[in-house]
């Protein structure tokens, strides 16, 4: 849009970008997204491709304005790692001139996990490469234990990074970051400048779920969405500056929702201004897996305390059970423009939601997006009714939920005694195309 503040609902992407057969991109693009302040330069994942399995991509488009988007499948460069099973399925994330990208890999060292960084001297300078600037990770950590990098975080100035290592099976969690003294010094390291985690938590707070970072580096923001019943919070670090950082496990400040409960997965999705002032936290599990965007905002980025009580709740009035929205967020750098996903919106076509006040200080509590975006050229949704036939009616009703269907009446039948408590038959058929949500009628074994 021409401004912040002209947002409008649309259904009409100004442009979309995919990859083709013929660069060797399969399914999956977008898992994983990124885009430079200036918004000239996206960054896409693409963890699978077709004829090599086993080497994902990130591709890199850019265009010479922000308003010369068109749509393309001709990325600008494709950027590759040896090995690099799935790589692009991880988070991305890129400093603000967008020259400096770091791109987790879960995968990396037989699951040990870490990242990778690329880098080059000025946002048009992008070209193909197999051979990233360096590599960040832990030695000290198991390869059993870990899986980091499934989330990154990189400061506005592309010299401090986090790497997360939620995956810790008898740990609450953590992150490890990193910290060079300018965007050309990053070097392949398996040392971390400090690992951020939380003294007081137990194991499956999955500390680390999502991360940020403040635009100059000095304050970390680690989501722990298994916090508490999985009720979910958000620990906040903090440092003078980002060349004083040191390993801690006593966080500056947590906030949470006092209002939330169980399965809310606040912080599951983490967004954060540009000045650390104001936090975005996804609660995706909240109403019913309808979902929910709690906003926290404070004075400075110093000033952050423990907290229940979020600055203002974003929802969808229009939400239904299971939209999750704020599965995935996006903050404008003034904290003035939310962006939050919600995936599973309208059988799986999904959606976005536009939230915007005047300013990050401003924020109350709305179920009113300033607008919604969605995508009119997406395939229609159909139910393709799975065979639910000898399966237990609570397993069919996974099945049927995947493939956009519902369970109808449940009928029980008399039937052999192999057969009982199993799904004999159905109605309609195995392979019928329905609208979505339409139900099927099962008869069970009894």
């Amino acid at each position: 849009v021409a401004s912040a503040g002209s947002w409008v609902s649309s259904s009409t992407p100004v442009a979309t970008l995919s990859g083709t057969a013929s660069h060797g991109l399969g399914e999956g693009l977008g898992l994983s997204v990124a885009l430079s302040v200036d918004g000239t330069t996206a960054f896409v994942g693409a963890p699978f491709r077709f004829g090599d399995t086993s080497t994902g991509a990130v591709l890199v488009f850019h265009v010479s304005d922000e308003s010369a988007w068109a749509s393309t499948s001709t990325p600008t460069a494709a950027l590759t790692v040896p090995n690099g099973y799935f790589f692009g399925d991880s988070e991305l994330a890129v400093s603000s001139d967008g020259t400096t990208l770091v791109a987790g890999d879960w995968n990396y060292n037989s699951f040990a996990g870490g990242a990778y960084i690329f880098h080059v001297a000025s946002e048009n300078a992008w070209t193909s490469t197999a051979t990233p600037t360096a590599i960040l990770n832990n030695a000290a950590q198991p390869n059993s234990d870990s899986s980091a990098g499934f989330k990154v975080a990189i400061s506005g100035d592309g010299t401090t990074v986090l790497v997360s290592n939620r995956w810790q099976s008898k740990s609450t969690g953590s992150a490890y970051l990193f910290h060079v003294a300018s965007e050309v010094a990053w070097a392949t390291s398996s040392t971390p400048t400090a690992i951020l985690s939380n003294a007081t938590g137990v194991a499956h707070d999955s500390l680390g779920a999502a991360l940020a970072l403040s635009g100059d580096g000095t304050t970390a923001f680690l989501g722990a969405p298994g916090v508490n019943g999985w009720k979910g919070a958000v620990d906040i670090f903090h440092a003078a500056d980002a060349s004083s950082w040191a390993t801690s496990s006593t966080p500056t400040a947590i906030v949470t929702n006092g209002a939330g409960l169980a399965n809310d997965f606040l912080g599951d999705a983490l967004a954060v201004s540009a000045d650390g002032t104001t936090a975005v936290v996804g609660a995706l599990g909240a109403h019913k897996n309808t979902g929910a965007t709690d906003v926290f905002h404070a004075s400075a980025e110093s000033a952050w305390t423990s907290t229940a009580t979020p600055t203002a709740v974003l929802t969808n009035s229009a939400g239904v059970r299971g939209d999750f929205r704020g599965f995935a967020l996006a903050s404008s750098a003034d904290g003035a423009t939310v962006l939050a996903g919600a995936p599973l919106v309208n059988w799986s076509t999904g959606t976005a939601d536009v939230f915007r006040v005047a300013d990050a200080g401003s924020w109350l509590t709305s179920s009113t997006p300033t607008a919604t975006l969605t995508n009119s050229a997406l395939p229609k949704p159909l139910c393709v009714v799975p065979d639910v036939t000898e399966y237990h009616v609570h397993f069919a009703t996974e099945l049927l939920n995947e493939a956009n269907c519902r369970l109808g009446k449940v009928k029980l039948v008399h039937s052999t005694k192999k057969q009982r408590k199993l799904i004999v038959s159905q109605s309609p058929a195995h392979r019928r195309r329905l609208p979505p949500g339409s139900r099927v009628n099962v008869k069970v074994g009894k």
